[in-house]
């Protein structure tokens, strides 16, 4: 999950992938400039109601606990991003760059787990 975070700030901040956000109290949403992802980063955090929760953190010594707060204070010039109360994506532009199927990556998928199955390695193994 961490990986896919990963993935998703870097697409943010080479302007790939659009973030915006919704200040509170607002109906519309704001874009976040490319610019700003190269202050913030998205982690992943577990989470009981939904499995995982995205979360906001400044780059550089960012300090979260483990309920998603903050525990050091954003840099001033990003601290309104902190504030708002939802983030969304384009789902076109999204699967633009990360389609739901993809044959060549779907065909090696399917190659390894054979050569995992050859070898005698459990399908429990694999997600562990």
């Amino acid at each position: 999950m961490q990986i896919a975070a990963s993935e998703v700030t870097d697409a943010a901040m080479n302007g790939k992938l659009e973030v915006r956000g919704r200040p509170p109290d607002s109906i519309s949403y704001e874009v976040i400039p490319r610019e700003a992802w190269r202050l913030i980063a998205l982690v992943m955090r577990p989470d009981l109601r939904s499995l995982w929760r995205c979360v906001v953190i400044p780059r550089g010594g960012a300090s979260v606990s483990s309920d998603g707060k903050l525990d050091t204070p954003p840099p001033s010039r990003v601290a309104h991003i902190f504030n708002y109360d939802s983030l969304i994506i384009d789902s076109r532009q999204f699967e633009q760059l990360w389609p739901k199927k993809d044959r060549a990556t779907d065909r090696a998928r399917k190659r390894l787990l054979k050569q995992v199955k050859r070898k005698g390695v459990a399908d429990h193994n694999l997600v562990n």
